[in-house]
């Protein structure tokens, strides 16, 4: 028996040491990050259910109008859809324009045999132009809407999660990105559109959905039955439909794009919404082909339903693009290598990024560095391929009848003769998609040359490095897609010297895809997207295989990049499950970070005026007093500010700045002389008419008004504001003593703003936001513990059938060793 108890002590003690050691503070934002983040609000996706919404919701279940409100909501998807396609189209038209100028005029014109044009006359005004449409495209982001820079990806993935980013959603940013995605495309910077198309979906979605525009002041007919979506909550399913049928609208895949919007943008979702989602993205691929069927695309007409979304990636099934079952192991090694591709990808544009944070923070200088940017770009993607065709233009220079796929129309001649075309300059000096195209449709039997290949993949991978992350809207789908189908088709064709029944073409697409999901560790949407691009099904083994295994190499070493630039950007969101270390943490070891400002359910208005004007809370919970014994004890062990609020008491209720605002800015307060109507009395006949209902308190939504723009007069300050009409009277709490993990769920699965934190006597102790669950505040408070906390949480951790007793010792008050 001693023998067994040694063991087993021993046992315990190994266990502890080892997670005495995973428990050693890790990173911790500095006070600068701090700083960034605290800018950052939440979305509140709980509803406040107060009295006054339960009488708004119980008149309507007397009407028909919730039917018709659902109704409307079905509409508000279809015209989503509809919209976004036309964005879609407005982008695709111009920029196909703006490219056919520039590339079949200057360079099909001048760079030919016996033009008279020199190169040095093709490359300075190749660089002028691009340096001209990169001016332009940096302007609109450096100087008139910074949120419009990039893909926009990160932003709507953080919108979705219960963050709320400046302007990420506004009518501004709309035609910034839409706009400025045509120069940057056009600048042959190794950026896509795919991206702001999908945040510009987004913006659609949350701004069609309210029926009324705060910027222009511009109201709709259907604003009545629009006030049922001006929520947080009902605004987060519009904006998650945009941004499915933005994925839909730039791929041509409804159920890519439903997948999408599912897996890398909702942290919240419903059986209903995955249906009208599907329903938008189905509208919005409609309205893209019927559109580019009669403006763009050649031999077909209007109502001809057969055109592709804004990136073509052409269709396999006639091709003879197949795969045997003994090929298997080799995309699991092309997936493999992806994923050690994308993660270096990540890496390196990381470190970038942190460089530019620090030494390019200005608008000026972020200008500056995507004007020269461009310029590199345009330098690097112009001298490789002349360097090329110089060193041996009867190699670089080839029949046009070896094009065995695609489209011959996409070939550069460049310096070539007549019915020629250079191998170099089809695949550096054209647009991204149509190189692509190149890569995944020639036959077997047409050999690219493995130099030219290998140069122009690593230019590639490092200048889309570069590139992402600069001044102006840029999508990272098509670049990384472009640098997997090199290596993919390297690697393909390099097998078929062995097997010669290999297809090149099928491991460009799997490399494509290998790229793919290493950096951005899209899996499922991914594959469905590409599936349906290239119109086969039988692609879906191999393509799901290669990217499973990029995913899972890729997870070794780092995040997918989106989640990446938003843990720089210092914003809160919170993933699916909280960090292991949480596991030992109690939900009042993280309050006590939180100073806490009440309420009673009567208080003056220079109460509420000076808790407002002093603090940035934007929930107060609401007390009835406690004993004076636990008041005292309370204050001196929590973090209420002295004089302001109510302190410490047994929570009844909680309510919100904007509502509190609302209450001011509406004078719906009482004389202290006066008597005080009961609130059932004020809710059925409100005989003073100071009682403000519900769509009154939502009528600003989202643009409350702000506390320093209300005047309120010296003599009113000792009036008297009831909250209990326009509290929740049954917030969600959790316990002082559960544990972090748990209260971590609960936060995070409910979408709550706000997390009451009471003790056995429901006494409000502490309240939680997202900033107190987030994995660098969690660190700063195992921070602060001593060596001696920390191995006795080591101890409670590497004991687990004692956790119960541990937990009910803490509850009682006894000591745990």
């Amino acid at each position: 028996m001693d023998s067994r108890e040694s063991r087993r002590n021993s046992t315990r003690l190994s266990a502890s040491k080892k997670v005495l050691d995973n428990l050693q503070p890790g990173h911790t934002l500095n006070d600068a990050q701090k700083t960034k983040q605290n800018l950052v609000e939440s979305l509140d996706f709980d509803i406040s259910e107060s009295v006054i919404f339960l009488q708004h919701r119980l008149s309507g279940l007397f009407s028909t109008s919730e039917f018709w409100i659902e109704t409307y909501r079905w509409i508000v998807i279809m015209v989503i859809g509809i919209c976004t396609g036309c964005v879609a189209f407005y982008i695709d038209f111009f920029l196909k324009y703006m490219t056919q100028v520039k590339f079949d005029i200057l360079l099909d014109s001048w760079a030919k045999p016996g033009s008279g044009k020199s190169f040095g006359d093709v490359f300075v005004v190749w660089l002028f132009i691009n340096a001209g449409l990169t001016i332009i495209a940096s302007i609109l982001v450096s100087f008139i809407e910074p949120v419009a820079g990039g893909s926009g990806i990160p932003e709507i993935k953080c919108l979705l999660n219960g963050c709320r980013i400046r302007n990420v959603i506004r009518f501004k940013t709309l035609l910034v990105k839409s706009t400025g995605v045509l120069f940057s495309v056009a600048a042959t910077l190794p950026v896509g559109k795919e991206g702001p198309m999908i945040h510009s979906g987004a913006i659609i979605g949350g701004g069609l959905s309210q029926g009324y525009s705060p910027t222009f002041g511009f109201k709709t007919p259907f604003l009545r039955l629009s006030q049922s979506f001006r929520t947080d909550l009902e605004k987060r399913d519009f904006v998650a439909a945009g941004a499915a049928a933005g994925v839909t609208a730039a791929f041509g895949a409804p159920i890519g794009g439903t997948l999408f919007s599912l897996e890398e943008g909702s942290s919240f979702y419903n059986q209903k919404l995955i249906w009208k989602n599907f329903f938008g993205c189905m509208v919005t691929g409609i309205t893209i082909n019927f559109l580019k069927a009669g403006a763009i695309v050649k031999g077909l007409s209007w109502g001809q339903l057969s055109a592709k979304g804004l990136v073509d990636f052409g269709a396999f099934s006639a091709k003879g693009q197949k795969y045997e079952i003994q090929e298997l192991p080799f995309f699991v090694f092309l997936g493999i290598f992806g994923g050690l591709l994308g993660a270096l990808f990540n890496t390196l544009n990381t470190k970038l990024t942190i460089w530019r944070k620090k030494n390019s923070s200005t608008p000026a200088k972020r200008f500056a560095e995507a004007v020269s940017i461009s310029l590199i770009v345009s330098i690097v993607l112009v001298l490789p391929a002349y360097a090329f065709f110089r060193a041996n233009p009867h190699v670089f220079c080839r029949h046009i009848s070896e094009i065995t796929d695609g489209n011959p129309g996409t070939t550069r001649q460049f310096y070539c003769p007549d019915d020629h075309f250079n191998e170099p300059a089809t695949l550096f000096f054209t647009q991204s998609e149509d190189a692509i195209l190149h890569l995944l449709h020639q036959g077997a039997e047409f050999k690219f040359h493995y130099g030219l290949l290998f140069v122009f993949f690593i230019l590639y991978y490092l200048l889309a490095c570069l590139v992402y992350g600069i001044a102006v809207p840029s999508g990272l789908f098509v670049p990384s897609l472009l640098a997997g189908c090199i290596y993919g088709r390297i690697y393909g064709q390099l097998l078929q010297e062995i097997f010669p029944f290999i297809q090149p073409g099928t491991y460009a697409l799997c490399g494509a895809a290998s790229m793919l999901g290493g950096m951005a560790r899209i899996t499922i949407s991914v594959v469905v997207i590409l599936v349906e691009a290239t119109q086969d099904v039988t692609f879906a083994p191999p393509v799901t295989l290669t990217i499973m295994f990029a995913k899972f190499v890729g997870d070794v070493f780092n995040h997918g990049l989106y989640d990446i630039h938003i843990h720089l950007n210092c914003v809160p969101m919170l993933e699916y499950d909280p960090p292991q270390k949480a596991e030992v943490l109690l939900a009042k070891d993280v309050s006590r970070l939180q100073k806490l400002v009440t309420f009673p359910v009567l208080p003056t208005v220079r109460q509420v005026w000076e808790a407002l004007t002093q603090t940035r809370h934007n929930a107060f919970p609401v007390v009835e007093e406690c004993s004076n014994d636990e008041r005292e004890k309370l204050m001196d062990q929590s973090s209420h500010p002295k004089g302001l609020g109510a302190g410490p008491g047994h929570l009844v209720g909680m309510i919100s700045r904007d509502e509190i605002v609302m209450i001011l800015s509406r004078r719906a307060w009482f004389s202290s002389d006066e008597g005080l109507p009961s609130v059932v009395k004020m809710v059925v006949r409100d005989p003073k008419g100071l009682l403000l209902d519900y769509e009154e308190i939502r009528e600003p939504y989202p643009r409350f008004p702000n506390i320093n723009d209300i005047h309120i007069s010296p003599g009113d300050m000792d009036n008297v504001v009831d909250l209990s009409p326009y509290m929740n009277h049954a917030p969600y709490t959790v316990r002082d003593v559960a544990p972090i993990s748990r209260t971590f769920r609960q936060f995070r699965y409910l979408g709550l703003r706000h997390l009451p934190i009471v003790n056995s006597r429901n006494i409000i102790v502490g309240i939680l936001t997202r900033k107190n669950l987030t994995p660098e505040a969690l660190e700063e408070v195992l921070a602060t513990k001593s060596p001696e906390e920390l191995r006795v949480l080591a101890t409670r951790m590497s004991t687990a059938p004692d956790v119960d007793v541990v937990r009910r010792l803490t509850m009682v008050g006894r000591p745990v060793l």
